[in-house]
């Protein structure tokens, strides 16, 4: 369920990028009026960060103020693995990105620009040669390779069944080995689309589990667990060529701050206040206030999406 909006769709999109699978819940969103957006200029380039030429425009958008966002789980930190678990679906990909986005059976380029399949069992992913974190740290193949060598090692490199190797062949490039060919369109999502590519001098010096620093389109400026996550556009995102940058990555939003509340109940009382402005959490029996006919009708959209939650219970074999 969410405030009704005219502008601006794409909020959502980076707002909650990988929407979990829900049971008939609602989602909610916030208005945008007419004098709400503020029009931001383009970065300026600095010599850590090229400037934008006429073959790559600089990004300027219209940005909403604030949206806020209920959601139910807490991520309990912000490290850069552990991407499906709890919230993390919802706020990763907005300060974290990844070589590819998995669009359909298409591995669309963000991180990366490209990539080269050498035989069966080798190909090789290119890089843009001008990518920067929000704290200027400038990534390259050496930071691709940490950042995968860092997720093996944590043990959250879940389906890389068919992952062999990965080597430097330049600054901007690298070489996965597989272990079998690639059949699957999907094969790749892992390795390529679900894991965070960071800097390793700034994993080393700082602290990713309450201050991470990432190449997305925001920052993270506030986090307390178990309360909330507030994140601020990125005014030096890299990416200065705005053909490049896909609706999942752009920063339309100003501030996008998630509270976590745990019962669907207080999503309902906090929607009525105004304390939010989207929740995926409203239970069956209090949709009607928000739909036609209802208290807050001319407030809210709602839809209603089925799904299905999954149980499994594993046993330890002892």
């Amino acid at each position: 369920m969410y405030k009704k909006f005219y502008l601006l769709m794409a909020i959502l999109v980076i707002a909650s990028m990988v929407l979990a699978a829900c049971g008939g819940t609602a989602t909610t969103e916030a208005p945008v009026t007419e004098e709400a957006p503020v029009t931001e200029e383009a970065p300026v380039a600095t010599e850590e960060a090229p400037v934008a030429t006429e073959e790559a425009p600089a990004v300027t958008v219209a940005r909403y103020p604030k949206i806020t966002i209920a959601l139910t789980q807490d991520p309990g930190d912000l490290l850069p693995w552990a991407v499906n678990l709890g919230a993390k679906p919802y706020i990763y990909q907005n300060f974290y990105e990844y070589l590819f986005d998995l669009e359909g059976n298409e591995y669309v380029p963000v991180l990366a620009s490209g990539y080269t399949v050498i035989d069966d069992l080798h190909y090789q992913v290119h890089l843009y040669d001008y990518i920067y974190d929000s704290a200027g740290n400038h990534i390259t193949a050496d930071d691709v390779i940490f950042s995968t060598q860092k997720l093996i090692e944590v043990g959250f490199n879940f389906k890389w069944y068919m992952f062999g190797d990965i080597q430097k062949v330049d600054d901007y490039t690298v070489e996965y080995t597989w272990t079998k060919p690639i059949t699957d369109v999907g094969e790749l999502e892992f390795p390529w689309c679900r894991t965070v590519i960071f800097s390793q001098a700034a994993f080393e010096s700082g602290n990713f589990a309450t201050e991470p620093v990432g190449t997305g389109p925001y920052v993270v400026t506030e986090f307390t667990s178990g309360s909330k996550v507030v994140l601020e556009a990125n005014d030096n995102y890299w990416q200065t060529d705005a053909s490049l940058i896909s609706l999942r990555h752009q920063s339309n939003v100003q501030t996008i701050e998630y509270d976590i509340i745990a019962e669907s109940s207080q999503h309902v009382i906090a929607l009525e206040t105004g304390a939010i402005d989207y929740s995926e959490a409203v239970p069956a029996e209090n949709l009607a206030e928000f739909q036609d006919g209802g208290q807050y009708a001319d407030l809210f959209n709602t839809e209603v999406a089925s799904g299905s939650f999954v149980y499994a219970l594993n046993l330890n074999q002892s």
